[in-house]
């Protein structure tokens, strides 16, 4: 039965921009039929501002260039620890099925390592609205490998200076989900305010033939949520601007993906 609440709480007058209060404050089933039609979904009030800027904050102050590793030649069990890596190209790791090019920092932070972002809060918020709309456990796959799935928690950079990821549909994850005959979503924390943060660029969303970037109408701590059939991926970040690598600017999006156990 559709949420008669949730439907009078659109944002900004966009259809599939919805304002909440609370985990039970919205029905998946709107949520699928909305990204039948719009790609994407926006829900705010789920996770808060304040929040997402102090963890922000925290990742800033801590941020260490030094502790990079290279693109590709990390084995699977060092993305299950905090691990801090910067890709560039279209080379991904060996268990990426994908060839899309991209420049951006990622910094995993999974529920069983130190939360030494002040994070984990937020990633089990960002869970919860996964594993709902996959009909699973509200805990499923969080802290432990259940079926053989891990929850890959974890933050992407595109630093100022050209950041971005090229249009791409999530073909591998869409393929570790089908395995194991679950269906797959996307759950993506906005931690950054185009205008304030970066001045150009942002994510983006293929409508048809009209790329929507949706940063210009989110803010941090909204979450926007796409499936396997979203063309999505992310403009370059302020290409006017130099580029400095040693500190943590531009865009920031944070993740809960669900990864195969290799």
């Amino acid at each position: 039965m559709q949420n008669t609440r949730l439907a009078q709480t659109k944002l900004a007058n966009i259809p599939n921009f919805l304002k909440l209060s609370s985990l039970e404050d919205w029905s998946p089933e709107q949520i699928f039929n909305l990204l039948k039609e719009y790609k994407f979904v926006c829900l705010r009030g789920l996770i808060t501002e304040k929040s997402v800027v102090n963890a922000k904050g925290i990742l800033q102050s801590s941020f260490n260039k030094n502790n990079d590793r290279p693109t590709t030649g990390e084995t699977p069990d060092e993305v299950k620890n905090n691990f801090q890596k910067l890709a560039i190209g279209s080379v991904h790791s060996q268990h990426h099925e994908g060839s899309y090019a991209r420049f951006v920092r990622t910094f995993y932070n999974p529920l069983w390592a130190e939360d030494i972002y002040q994070m984990h809060d937020i990633f089990s918020r960002m869970i919860a609205v996964r594993n709902r709309l996959l009909d699973k456990p509200i805990n499923f796959a969080s802290s432990t490998i259940e079926d053989n799935l891990w929850t890959a928690a974890r933050i992407h950079q595109y630093p100022s200076g050209g950041g971005f990821m090229q249009g791409h549909r999530d073909t591998t994850l869409k393929n570790v989900s089908h395995k194991a005959n679950l269906n797959y979503f996307q759950v993506m924390l906005i931690m950054t305010q185009k205008g304030v943060d970066f001045e150009k660029g942002g994510g983006f969303i293929m409508q048809g033939e009209k790329r929507w970037v949706f940063e210009e109408h989110c803010q941090p701590g909204d979450l926007v949520i796409y499936d396997s059939q979203t063309l999505h991926g992310v403009a370059d970040i302020d290409p006017h601007k130099n580029l400095n690598l040693e500190t943590l600017s531009g865009r920031l999006a944070a993740f809960v993906s669900l990864y195969r156990n290799l």
